[in-house]
């Protein structure tokens, strides 16, 4: 994938009681980076400010965030890394597409355990 890309569709799903503990696996993930999302990590209060800061949409729904779309200016390993931290706490069947300028596509698809990706051209 080239690296102008934004989210097409995004339906991830996790339970206002697991946020605590999704936030502080993104925060101990990247630990001792200074990656853009570990600066961001380590200044938030809470996992919602956290996403905010680095550029996602989301909205609270019956005791659960949905994570529902946001920018991407640069795809990274660090994007990846993100996104495959959320897997044990995203609700099964939660889907994350990313596509970029060139018509490829890669989707993060969740299981409720982890994060497996898809690549289409």
């Amino acid at each position: 994938m080239s690296t102008a890309a934004w989210i097409y569709d995004a339906s991830i799903v996790i339970r206002n009681a697991r946020q605590p503990a999704a936030f502080n696996a993104i925060r101990t993930s990247f630990e001792g980076c200074d990656s853009f999302f570990a600066v961001r990590a380590r200044a938030e209060r809470d996992f919602p400010a956290f996403l905010e800061s680095i550029g996602f949409t989301s909205q609270i729904q019956e005791g659960a965030l949905l994570i529902d779309g946001g920018d991407i200016d640069i795809i990274t390993n660090w994007l990846i890394r993100l996104f495959d931290t959320l897997g044990p706490f995203v609700e099964p069947g939660g889907v994350l597409e990313i596509r970029d300028e060139e018509g490829e596509q890669m989707t993060f698809c969740y299981d409720g355990k982890q994060m497996d990706i898809e690549f289409r051209e």
